[in-house]
């Protein structure tokens, strides 16, 4: 019995694990799952039998239910004394069923394990979440050098910034302060992937993300997604920050969020009028583009409907996260249009 518990936490954990994996990074992961299964075992005892106790309970109550519910409509559809006969005997057997719990102990004991595992692994997350904002401000992010304000570094990343926005502002209903910018050591960088060469092909893109995401990207790069976007499984960028500002954890006025600068190797972009979600790569060359000898697609385009496409803004689509190179993170407050710029007192990186 004991083993079975075991056997079913470890498999909620490595589930756990693996979904974040894929969205995170291994480092987060792993951080995630580690402490959860610690918390887990250090609760099992005294919170095991509350959640056991639940769960016989909410048993009883469904058991006791469906015997009530298929009653009447055994009652209802047939014909007596036979109906009469089979309700009355579907009620018996489920509140026997009910009565005796004990013969699914098994099932009770491993469900209440997993319950608390789950529960415990969704507050680690939760508080790892915040911590990444709380306990440990951006300024303090190992891969990230704050940009001077008054530099001409900064002042071209903030004139590249307001434009993307300005091109858009009309098609939003707030506007965009930068609070901070960062630049991403080149140690970093070559920790994410192998140096990236870059093309006149490729362009500065923005990423909407939130802050956790935001650390394991710069600790392990960009990972494609398990579930796929309007264009497929795919990376997302945009080159307005207002419509990655719509990805972010941030909040008007109440927490900051978290925009990336990246370098996006498109290549030959494929345009998309329609919502292609199928995409696991660029479309292929149609036969005479081939026989032309035009040159392979290597990311897709999501046209606006200025172009005859679904979208108000464009999105841009590469399916292999060697494409991508991260060089600053954008911290920024959402503020309504109009709203004359603030010097708000810079992060404490002691603090």
């Amino acid at each position: 019995m004991q083993s079975l518990c075991y056997a079913l936490l470890l498999v909620a954990a490595g589930g756990a694990i693996a979904f974040d994996w894929i969205v995170l990074g291994p480092l987060l992961a792993l951080r995630n799952g580690a402490a959860a299964i610690v918390c887990c075992f250090v609760l099992l005892v005294p919170f095991g039998a509350v959640l056991e106790s639940c769960i016989r309970l909410v048993w009883f109550v469904a058991i006791c239910g469906l015997g009530l519910i298929g009653t009447a409509l055994i009652c209802q559809k047939g014909e007596p004394p036979i109906s009469w006969i089979l309700g009355f005997a579907s009620v018996v057997f489920c509140f026997w069923l009910a009565f005796h719990g004990d013969t699914f102990e098994v099932v009770e004991n491993a469900a209440s394990v997993v319950l608390l595992f789950l529960a415990v692994y969704w507050l680690m997350r939760s508080f790892t979440d915040v911590a990444a904002g709380v306990i440990r401000p951006i300024a303090r992010w190992p891969e990230l050098v704050l940009v001077d304000k008054d530099s001409s570094e900064h002042k071209g990343k903030l004139d590249a910034f307001e434009a993307g926005c300005a091109a858009y502002a009309h098609k939003y209903k707030f506007w965009l302060q930068i609070v901070n910018l960062y630049r991403v050591t080149e140690s970093a960088k070559h920790a994410m992937r192998s140096p990236l060469t870059r093309t006149a092909d490729g362009q500065h893109l923005f990423h909407g993300t939130k802050r956790q995401s935001a650390r394991g990207i710069l600790q392990n790069g960009f990972q494609l997604p398990s579930h796929p976007g309007m264009f497929g499984k795919g990376l997302y960028f945009a080159d307005c920050p207002l419509k990655s500002w719509q990805y972010t954890d941030g909040h008007m006025r109440l927490r900051n969020g978290v925009i990336l600068m990246c370098w996006v190797e498109l290549g030959r972009p494929s345009h998309q009028k329609a919502a292609r979600n199928n995409l696991t790569r660029p479309p292929r060359r149609s036969f005479m583009q081939w026989v032309r000898g035009e040159a392979k697609y290597t990311s897709v385009v999501g046209d606006t409907h200025d172009a005859g496409g679904a979208l108000r803004v464009p999105e841009y689509i590469v399916y292999e996260p060697t494409k991508v190179q991260v060089d600053y993170v954008f911290e920024v407050r959402c503020v309504p249009p109009g709203t004359p710029p603030e010097d708000p007192p810079p992060e404490d990186p002691h603090a």
